[in-house]
Parts: C-alpha cells; sequence; structure tokens
C-alpha cells in the first residue's frame, strides 16, 4: 500500500512504525520484485540500522527520516558510484527546499556526507544488486546523537531550520528531487554532470586531509575531486594518490585529526 501521495509519479512509498532497517525492507521487496524501480520504504525507527563499512546508525523513533529506495539503473554498473554524489546532492536539495533561509550553509562532503553548518546530519549508504540497487538514507531531524571524541559535531534538522520538520516532509522532497535529477542522469554526459554539480557544494579543495583505507592513512591536502567523483590527495613529498574508496577526514591542522568518519 503507498502511504504518501506527495511522491514522483509512477513511484511508491511504504511506511512501517519499526524494522531491522528500511533496507532490510527493501531487499525483501526485492526478492519478489526483480524488476522494481522507484519503491521506497520510510520507517520510524530502526532496530539494527547500519551505515557505511558496517559502523552502526542510531536510529531511534521520531529522530530521524530512515529511508531506503530501490532503483533499476539504466546505465553500465561502472556509473553506479556516481549515483552515491547524486544522492547526496538530491538530499541537499531537499533540505534548501525546506529550509530556503539557511540554503548556503548546506556542504558537501566526499564520497557523500551531507552537512548543515558544519554539523553531519545524514548518512547515505548504497547497495548494488543488478540489476536493482538499494539506496540507504539516514537523516537527523532531531536529537542528534553527542558522541565522544568527535572534532566535527553531529547535528540535526531542527537546529538548522528552528522548526520542527517530519520525516514524510522530507522524504517527500527527496524523492522529487531524486526522480529529477535521475532523468538527467540517465543522459550521455549525467554522471559525470552530477558529479560537477555535487562538487559546488564542496568545500574541502585545498583543506588539509587525512584518509583511512584498509588499515592504511594517507595525509596530505585536498588538491581535486574529478569528474569520475575520485579523490586526489597530494601528500608531503608533492606525490599526488587518486582515492576511489576510503574515510575521509578535514583536519583544522596538519596535525590535527577529525574523526568524523563514524555514522550516526
Amino acid at each position: 500500500m503507498n502511504d504518501c501521495d506527495d511522491i514522483p509519479n509512477g513511484w511508491q512509498l511504504f511506511h512501517s512504525p519499526s524494522a531491522t532497517s528500511s533496507s532490510d525492507l527493501a531487499l525483501s521487496y526485492l526478492a519478489d520484485n526483480p524488476a522494481a524501480h522507484g519503491v521506497a520504504f520510510l520507517v520510524d525507527e530502526q532496530t539494527k540500522g547500519r551505515g557505511r563499512q558496517g559502523r552502526f546508525w542510531t536510529s531511534n523513533n521520531g529522530d530521524g527520516m530512515y529511508l531506503s529506495v530501490i532503483l533499476a539503473p539504466k546505465r553500465d554498473i561502472i556509473d553506479w558510484a556516481s549515483l552515491s554524489f547524486l544522492t547526496s546532492l538530491s538530499l541537499l536539495q531537499a533540505v534548501q527546499k525546506i529550509v530556503p533561509g539557511n540554503a548556503d550553509k548546506l556542504k558537501l562532503k566526499w564520497p557523500n556526507d551531507v552537512l548543515a553548518d558544519g554539523h553531519k546530519i545524514a548518512g547515505i549508504l548504497l547497495e548494488a544488486y543488478p540489476p536493482a540497487l538499494i539506496i540507504g538514507c539516514g537523516v537527523n531531524l532531531t536529537n542528534a546523537p553527542q558522541i565522544a571524541g568527535r572534532k566535527v559535531p553531529i547535528g540535526d534538522l531542527a537546529k538548522f531550520s528552528n522548526r520542527d520538520i517530519g520525516a514524510f516532509e522530507l522524504a517527500s522532497a527527496f524523492l522529487h528531487c531524486l526522480a529529477d535529477n535521475l532523468m538527467g542522469w540517465h543522459k550521455s554526459d549525467g554522471p559525470r554532470s552530477y558529479i560537477r554539480s555535487w562538487r559546488g557544494f564542496c568545500d574541502m579543495i585545498g583543506q588539509p586531509i587525512e584518509v583511512s583505507l584498509q588499515g592504511n592513512r594517507l595525509t596530505g591536502r585536498c588538491t581535486s575531486i574529478d569528474d569520475e567523483g575520485v579523490l586526489i590527495l597530494e601528500d608531503v613529498t608533492g606525490m599526488s594518490h587518486r582515492i576511489t574508496t576510503g574515510d575521509v577526514h578535514i583536519m583544522k591542522t596538519p596535525c590535527d585529526e577529525d574523526s568524523s568518519a563514524t555514522d550516526v
């Protein structure tokens, strides 16, 4: 049953009070509907919410928008990684529409974090099940959890907007932005075009960063995020490194570590 009328034409949105995770509901649906596309699942509470690289996502009842969307991308699977950028861009655009007065304070951090006034408000997880893809999205609406040791704070939309934003309100805006952007993404230069649009909201270029990947750490300066979504890090020797995956920590000084990788 479709639980919300204000969604893109032809899409479906299902609502559940509680689930292990919205992505588990999506995966279960996909098992019986392998050709599904534009089917979303919104839950009030996740008992086993998950983020990138097996981390948890705090998902208390009513505190966030916990949403997963099934897509059937009509491009080669090599282009699917760019949907991570498209998803975070779509979420930023949705928040812009809901909170237009603070739109200039919204930023994006590689690869798909959304920041509001310097506070991380969202986590995004893409899981591929060719020919389908599940996009999981968690957004702190209120009562953002505080995690010891974090130098970049966690935020929520209630503080950013100075008003309550409901999960249905945000989910509707996000799904509309996502559907609109997907139409452009399917065009010939779509993936690169949307990465360029994403880059316009990212202020990491020139900043000192640390990247953690497979137990190793690289430090240096972010010199670019190219049209393929690859982060370019220049180390102290002047050597450039192409980073396609990993946790990025933006440092206030070359030796100041930022623990902003933990999903909440």
